[in-house]
């Protein structure tokens, strides 16, 4: 893996970023708090860190109901999706992101972070545990 991808935790109101660099050391980035309308509010922020990290591809959290079904939430996700491939040639994929807010709160816990500042990092500790995953599907 010669150049980095990012991983996304995309959401409404705050958006989990990732780096994975090329020898698969993945850091979290911080989170992005939308403001204003989502699309522009990401299309900006999006092409600021493509123009940053010079990334070879994305990766993006879909949330995707227990019983794997989509969900409301699934298909805004797949909407901002679309608009991600319009705004870039990269290539993207999509990973499965059941529990990874859950197991985000776990790793913050057992840091030592008080609930309530837990906010502020969960969503990019949470697309780092996504980058983690799709790794691991990679290796398998």
């Amino acid at each position: 893996m010669e150049r980095p991808f990012l991983a996304f935790d995309l959401g409404k109101k705050r958006i989990g970023v990732a780096l994975v660099n090329r020898t698969s050391i993945i850091t979290p980035l911080p989170t992005l708090w939308v403001s204003g309308p989502f699309e522009p509010f990401w299309k900006k922020h999006l092409l600021r860190l493509l123009d940053t990290y010079l990334p070879k591809g994305l990766l993006v959290g879909l949330p995707l109901q227990p019983n794997g079904e989509p969900s409301e939430q699934t298909r805004w996700v797949e909407h901002i999706i679309a608009s991600m491939r319009e705004w870039t040639m990269l290539p993207l994929d999509t990973i499965n992101e059941l529990l990874t807010s859950v197991e985000a709160h776990e790793r913050l816990h057992e840091l030592g972070l008080p609930q309530k500042k837990h906010k502020l990092y969960v969503d990019s500790v949470a697309a780092m545990i996504l980058a983690e995953s799709y790794l691991h599907k990679l290796k398998a």
